[in-house]
C-alpha cells in the first residue's frame, strides 16, 4: 500500500530517533519441512496483461497451506481494495480444501461490496471501494485457495502503463511467479533488481516477460530496509513512460485545471493575507491555512484517482489528500500572484532514477521558486511553515512547473531554522528523600511536529496521563501530579509540553549516604549493527540539551562526577556538574555535526552511543551531616530502616514495586533480621511476577521468625502459583499452625484444595475460616459448595441460608441455586432461590421503556439469561425434561454462553433427540471459552470420530452470528451503519425501537426492525417483562440490503474468592 504520508503514519515515542537495524534472514530448519510456519503459500501467482491504450487486467491465484490459528485469524477475512471509476473487481472463487477431503465454496452472500472507510468519512473519495470475502469454515490443516481479478477499463493515463511488485520474503512460498504480458510494439521499460532471472517469451503481438521464485528463507525484519537505503529499489518494475519528463507531463495535464482559482478563494486569500507586510509572512499565512484548517484523509496515492479534486471542492469541504492540499494551496499562492509547482516524492524508499514511473511516488508537495525558493508539505496540520519531515528530506522528487520541463531535483535536507530538542528538570529534594520536578521539554523539528500531533488529538484532561506515559517511556520514576502544552497550532514558535513530577523516596540513606539518580532521560542514539549495510540516521535534530537543577537539603553535600566530552567527526558530547550554592546543576548536551552516518561508520559509532550511554547511567553520590551526637551504628540504622520501611509501604500501597524493593533491601542491608522487611519485599518481588525471588524473601523471613503472622501464607501463595500445589498445601498449615486464627490462610487452604478435588480436606478448611470471619459470604460460598459436593446436603443448605441471610441478593440467590443443583441435593430449595432471582430481575424489566433504560437492566438481562438456565438445571436435575429445556433453551437463545449450550445439549439427549444435540454441542464449542467436557461428549454422539467432529464444528462457526442476525431487506441504499436499542416483548416481538448512533437515515429502518422476528424465547409467558437489547444495523449500496445483528449479553455466574494476601 502506497499513501500520502501522515504525521500518524509515524510512530509518536518519546524514544523515537531510534533506528532498527537490519536483522538477518532465518534460514528455515529443513528445505522440505515447513510444518512449523504458521501458513505457506504453495502457489502465489500474479499475472498482468496490458493493452496498449493503458488498460489492464491483474489477477491475483493462490494456494495457502493454512497451519495455525493465527493463520486462520489472518487468513480468514479477505479484503482487496478497486478504485470503482476506473476499475471493476470480481471475487472469481474462494473455497477452502478441508483436511477430510471436502471442499468448501465461499457463496456470493460472503462477498460484500463496502465503500471503503476513507469514503464513510470522506464523500468526495466515494469511487473507493473494497469487496470483503468471510472464508467460511476455514482451521487449520486446511488449504485456501483464491482467484480475484482487477480490470482497468478507464486507463490512468491513456497510452501508457507501469507497475512495481516485490517478491514475498516475510514467508515461505513454494512457488511465487509474477507475469506481465505487454504488446510487442509498445515501448517498455523493466527492471529486475534482487529478484530471480528475466525469462521473455512471444507470440503473435504479445511479449511475455515472467520471474519465478521459491522463498525457503524468512526476512525477520517484515521489510527491505530502511528508509535510508540507498540503491535497494523493487523487485521487478515496468513502464511505458520514456523520461521523467514525460511522467511530469501527465500529471500537469491532470492537476493544472484544477487550481483554478474561483471568487471564493481569491476572496479566502486576501483575507488571510491582510495586515501581512512581506510576502514571506503571506505565503505562510496560506500555508497555515491550509495544513490547520483542511482535514487531512490519508488515502493510497493513486487508488481511484492520481487527479485531485478542484481547489474549490477542497475548500468547500474542508478535507482532502496530500494531492488535494497542495492544489488548494496553489490555487491561493496565485491568487496573490505567487506561482507554485507540485511535487511528487516517495516517503519510502528512494527513487530510482532509470525508471520513470509514477509508481515511485507516494506523496505530493509544493515548491514555490519565490524567495531563493521555498518546498512546503501542507499534509501535516501542526508543521511549521517549511518544515519537511526527515522521511522527505534530501530525497529526489519530480518537480512539476507549470510552463517549464519537468525535472528531478533534491528536496532540501536541512531545515531554514536551527532545530534540537531540549530537557529541563527543576526540582527540590527534601530531607525525607521525596524528588518533585517540574520537567519542560521544549523542541523544534520532527520531535515538535510529533509532539504537537498528539497534544493536538488529546484533549486537556489526557495530558497528564500522556505525560506519565513520557515518564515511564523515559525511565523517570515518579508520579505525575499535572501538565501543560503550548498551543500545537501556534508553530511560529517552538513547542512546549511541561508536567510535575513527584518521586517519593528518590534517594533512600544508608550510613549518611545515598546515590542520586539524575531525572532526566537518556539520549536517545540508535543501536547500530556492525554487519548492516545501509546508512545509519543518528540523529533527527541538530542539537540535544538536558538540564537538571536540583535545591538539595543544607545538611547534603554532593560529589560531583567527572565531566565528559566527547567529539568525533560527525557529533560531539559533553556532560558536567556542577555545585551552585545549595543547588545541584547537570547538564549534557549532543551536537551533530552530520546526522546520517555510512554503513561503515557503525562500529564507530557504536563505540560512541557506549561512552554516552555509560555516561548517563551514573548517580551523583550524597552525603548527609547531622548536628546529633553519633549513636551506635544499630540505633542508628533501626532508625533510618523503620523510616525506609516506611516509604517502601507507601510504595506498595502505590502499585510502585520497584521503588518498594529498592526500600525493602536498603532496610535489609542495615537490619539484616529487621521483622517486616523481607515478607514485604516478597510482597514486591510478586507485584512484579518474580516469584523466585519473593520465594527467597518469604523463607528469609520465616528463618528470621518462624512463626512469622503472614510469610507462610505469602508463601503459600507464592507456590501455587508455580504450580508446586502440595508445597502450597504445606505453607498455608504451616500458616494456620502459626496462627490458628488467620481466616486468610484458611481460605486459601481450602480454595487450593478444592481446586485440587480434595473436597473434604477443603471443608474442613473453610469450616476453619467461616468460624473465624462468619460474616464472609465468599467463605460460605464456598464451604456451601464443597459440603455439596460431598453429599452433605442439609449442611450445605444451612451454610448457604446463612449467606443468603448476610447477602439477599439474587446474583447470591441464583449461586446458591446453581451449587445445589450441580450437586442435585435439596432442589426444593435451589428452585425456591432461583424463582427468587427470577422474579426479582423480571421485575427490573417488568414495564420496561427505552426512556427509562440504561445499564442497570441492560445488566439485568445478562442475569435474567443465567437464571433462567440454572432453573433449567434444576428441572434436568429432577428428570423434568421438558420443562428444562424451555428454561436452558431461552437462556441459550439469549446469551449464547457455551456453558449454557452444553446444558441444552444434554437436555436434548434425554429428550431422544441426538441430533439435535450434536447440533447445539457443535454450536456450544464455538462459544466463548467453551469448557473440556462440551468435545467428548461431541464425539461420543459422532461414533467417536474426531474428524466428523471438526466437520461439524467448522460447519456451525458461522451460525453463532446468524443466530444473532436478522435480515430486514432491501430497505436503504446507502452504505450506513449504527447501533440501535430494542424493546424486546412477549411473543417474542419487538415493542420499540430507538437508534443510538448512525446517521438520521437509518431512522427509516425502524418499521422494518419493529416487523422483524427474532430468534428469542420466554420461558414462561408475561407480557410484562421487556428484554433491553442492542444491536448493530447496516446497509449497503447499490443493493440496499440491510441486516441487525444483535450483540451477545454476558451471562454470570459465580463470583471467585480473591487470593488473601497478609502485609
Amino acid at each position: 500500500m502506497r499513501h500520502c504520508i501522515a504525521l500518524d503514519n509515524v510512530r509518536v515515542v518519546w524514544r523515537l530517533a531510534a533506528c532498527l537495524a537490519l536483522l538477518p534472514c532465518v534460514p528455515l530448519r529443513g528445505q522440505a519441512d515447513f510444518s512449523r510456519r504458521p501458513y505457506v503459500f504453495d502457489r502465489l501467482f500474479s499475472t498482468t496483461t496490458f493493452q496498449l491504450d493503458g488498460t489492464s487486467r491483474t489477477t491475483l491465484d493462490a494456494r495457502i497451506r493454512i497451519q495455525s490459528t493465527a493463520a486462520v485469524s489472518r487468513f480468514g477475512q479477505l479484503l482487496y481494495q478497486y478504485a470503482s471509476g476506473n476499475q471493476r473487481l470480481d471475487v472469481d472463487f474462494v473455497r477452502v480444501l478441508k483436511a477430510g477431503g471436502d471442499t468448501v465454496v465461499a457463496t456470493a452472500s460472503a462477498v460484500q461490496d463496502v465503500t471503503g472507510p476513507v469514503a464513510q468519512d470522506a464523500p468526495m473519495y466515494s469511487d473507493l471501494r473494497q469487496k470483503v470475502v468471510t472464508v467460511p469454515a476455514l482451521q487449520p490443516g486446511d488449504t485456501l485457495e483464491y482467484h480475484v481479478t482487477w480490470t482497468t477499463h478507464t486507463p490512468f493515463a491513456p497510452g501508457n502503463f507501469w507497475d512495481e511488485s516485490d517478491f514475498v520474503r516475510g514467508a515461505v512460498v513454494r512457488d511465487e511467479r509474477i507475469t506481465y504480458d505487454v504488446p510487442r510494439q509498445a515501448h517498455v521499460q523493466v527492471k529486475t533488481e534482487g529478484g530471480p532471472d528475466l525469462r521473455i517469451t512471444e507470440t503473435g503481438t504479445r511479449r511475455i516477460y515472467t520471474w519465478q521464485r521459491a522463498n525457503l528463507m524468512i526476512d525477520t525484519t517484515g521489510r527491505k530496509g530502511t528508509f535510508l537505503s540507498r540503491g535497494e529499489h523493487h523487485s521487478v518494475s515496468l513502464t511505458t513512460f520514456r523520461s521523467w519528463a514525460e511522467v511530469g507531463e501527465w500529471y500537469r495535464g491532470l492537476e493544472r485545471d484544477r487550481e483554478t482559482v474561483t471568487p471564493e478563494i481569491r476572496q479566502r486569500a486576501a483575507e488571510l493575507v491582510r495586515g501581512r507586510t512581506t510576502l514571506r509572512d503571506s505565503i505562510a499565512a496560506l500555508y497555515d491555512f491550509v495544513a490547520q484548517r483542511v482535514r487531512y484523509v490519508s488515502l493510497q496515492f493513486g487508488l481511484g484517482r492520481f487527479q485531485p479534486h478542484p481547489a474549490a471542492d477542497v475548500l468547500l469541504n474542508q478535507y482532502g489528500d496530500c494531492k488535494d492540499k497542495h492544489v488548494l494551496l496553489a490555487a491561493l499562492l496565485r491568487a496573490i500572484d505567487v506561482p507554485s509547482a507540485p511535487v511528487l516524492i516517495s516517503a519510502n524508499e528512494p527513487i530510482d532514477p532509470d525508471v520513470p514511473s509514477p509508481a515511485q511516488f507516494d506523496h505530493l508537495i509544493t515548491f514555490v521558486p519565490a524567495l531563493d525558493s521555498l518546498w512546503l508539505d501542507a499534509t501535516p496540520n501542526v508543521a511549521p511553515f517549511q518544515f519537511l519531515l526527515f522521511i522527505l528530506r534530501g530525497k529526489q522528487a519530480l518537480v512539476i512547473p507549470q510552463d517549464a520541463t519537468p525535472r528531478l531535483a533534491r528536496a532540501p535536507l536541512a531545515m531554514p531554522y536551527h532545530t534540537y530538542s531540549a530537557f529541563e528538570a527543576a526540582g527540590t529534594l527534601s530531607d525525607a528523600g521525596r524528588l518533585t520536578t517540574a520537567m519542560r521539554m521544549e523542541s523544534r523539528g520532527d520531535i515538535e511536529v510529533m509532539m504537537r500531533g498528539v497534544v493536538s488529538q488529546l484533549p486537556e484532561d489526557r495530558w497528564q496521563l500522556f505525560a506519565q506515559g513520557i515518564a515511564k517511556a523515559a525511565e523517570l520514576e515518579g508520579t505525575v501530579k499535572s501538565a501543560t502544552a503550548d498551543d500545537p497550532l501556534a508553530t511560529g514558535a517552538p513547542f512546549a509540553f511541561t508536567f510535575q513530577l513527584d518521586r517519593p523516596g528518590a534517594v533512600t540513606w544508608s550510613n549518611q549516604r545515598a546515590e542520586l539518580e539524575v531525572p532526566l532521560p537518556e539520549i536517545d542514539l540508535p543501536a547500530s549493527d556492525t554487519l548492516a549495510t545501509d546508512s545509519l540516521l543518528i540523529g533527527l535534530v541538530e542539537e540535544i540539551r538536558y538540564r537538571a537543577s536540583i535545591l538539595l537539603p543544607h545538611t547534603v553535600t554532593a560529589r560531583l562526577p567527572a565531566a565528559v566530552i566527547l567529539s568525533r567527526d560527525y557529533a560531539t558530547y559533553r556532560s558536567g556538574a556542577e555545585r551552585r550554592g545549595d543547588t545541584l546543576v547537570v547538564e549534557r548536551s549532543l551536537r551533530y555535526a552530520r546526522r546520517v552516518l555510512p554503513a561503515d561508520r557503525s562500529a564507530d559509532f557504536a563505540s560512541f552511543r557506549n561512552v554516552v550511554s555509560e555516561d548517563e547511567k551514573r548517580t551523583i553520590a550524597l552525603t548527609r551531616s547531622g548536628d546529633a551526637p553519633a549513636t551506635p551504628a544499630d540505633a542508628t540504622g533501626g532508625a533510618d530502616a523503620d523510616e525506609l520501611h516506611r516509604r517502601g509501604m507507601a510504595a506498595l500501597d502505590a502499585n510502585d514495586a520497584r521503588s518498594a524493593i529498592r526500600a525493602f533491601r536498603a532496610v535489609t542491608e542495615l537490619v539484616p533480621r529487621h521483622q517486616w522487611a523481607w515478607n514485604n519485599l516478597g510482597r514486591a518481588y510478586m507485584m512484579l511476577g518474580k516469584t523466585d525471588s519473593a520465594l527467597i524473601a518469604y523463607r528469609k523471613q520465616i528463618e528470621i521468625n518462624p512463626y512469622d503472622q503472614y510469610a507462610y501464607n505469602n508463601m503459600g501463595l507464592t507456590l501455587r502459583r508455580m504450580g508446586r500445589q502440595d508445597e502450597a498445601v504445606a505453607a498455608f498449615r504451616k500458616q494456620t499452625e502459626a496462627n490458628p486464627l488467620d481466616k486468610y490462610a484458611h481460605a486459601n487452604l481450602g480454595r487450593l484444595l478444592v481446586d485440587m478435588h480434595r473436597d473434604s480436606a477443603a471443608a474442613d478448611a473453610l469450616e476453619h475460616a467461616v468460624s473465624i470471619a462468619p460474616d464472609d459470604t465468599s467463605l460460605q460460598v464456598m464451604l456451601g459448595s464443597a459440603y455439596a459436593r460431598l453429599g452433605r446436603g442439609a449442611d450445605a443448605l444451612t451454610v448457604f441460608r446463612r449467606a443468603v441471610a448476610l447477602s439477599p441478593t439474587p446474583e447470591m440467590w441464583n449461586n446458591v441455586a446453581y451449587a445445589l443443583a450441580e450437586q442435585r441435593v435439596e432442589l426444593d430449595s435451589a428452585e425456591m432461590y432461583a424463582r427468587r432471582a427470577i422474579d426479582a430481575t423480571e421485575g427490573v424489566l417488568r414495564g420496561l421503556t427505552l426512556d427509562d433504560a440504561g445499564m442497570r437492566e441492560m445488566f439485568a438481562v445478562g442475569q435474567l439469561g443465567a437464571y433462567w438456565d440454572t432453573m433449567g438445571w434444576i428441572y434436568y436435575a429432577r428428570a423434568e425434561w421438558p420443562k428444562a429445556e424451555r428454561y436452558v433453551r431461552a437462556a441459550w437463545l439469549l446469551s449464547n454462553q457455551s456453558e449454557i449450550g452444553e446444558h441444552l445439549g444434554q437436555i436434548q439427549q434425554q429428550l431422544g433427540r441426538p441430533a439435535d444435540a450434536i447440533h447445539t454441542y457443535a454450536l456450544a464449542l464455538n462459544g466463548n471459552v467453551p469448557s473440556k467436557s462440551i468435545r467428548p461428549r461431541l464425539v461420543r454422539l459422532l461414533g467417536g470420530s474426531e474428524r466428523e467432529a471438526d466437520r461439524r464444528i467448522d460447519l456451525a462457526r458461522s451460525e453463532l452470528v446468524t443466530m444473532r442476525t436478522v435480515k430486514l431487506g432491501n430497505v436503504l441504499t446507502a452504505d450506513v451503519s449504527g447501533e440501535v436499542e430494542l424493546l424486546i416483548g412477549a411473543g417474542p416481538r419487538v415493542e420499540a425501537v430507538r437508534i443510538a448512533s448512525g446517521p438520521s437515515q437509518l431512522q427509516q429502518l425502524t418499521p422494518a426492525i419493529r416487523r422483524a422476528t427474532l430468534s428469542l424465547a420466554f420461558p414462561e409467558p408475561d407480557a410484562t417483562v421487556k428484554l433491553l437489547r442492542r444491536g448493530v444495523v447496516s446497509c449497503s449500496s447499490p443493493s440496499g440490503n440491510c441486516a441487525l445483528v444483535m450483540m451477545p449479553v454476558m451471562s454470570l455466574r459465580f463470583e471467585r474468592v480473591i487470593d488473601r494476601v497478609r502485609n
